[in-house]
């Protein structure tokens, strides 16, 4: 199902969450450290328009243990 660009990383990705049985799925925070992610976790990656990304993983203790 999957363009022959798509990258390893991503169809890794989908086919850890697209496991029937939801015990043997990532957790929300495992996935999120994911090497698909990789990218958007460098301090040096950029938006198109050159700014820096927004602070994306800034959870709260709240956040962190609801998914934990």
């Amino acid at each position: 199902m999957f363009r022959s660009r798509t990258p390893p990383d991503a169809i890794d990705m989908i086919s850890k969450i697209l496991v029937y049985n939801p015990d043997k799925r990532p957790r929300p925070l495992e996935i999120l450290m994911h090497p698909f992610f990789d990218e958007i976790r460098d301090k040096n990656t950029r938006l198109p328009n050159g700014n820096a990304l927004p602070e994306l993983f800034d959870f709260t203790k709240e956040e962190i243990s609801t998914y934990s």
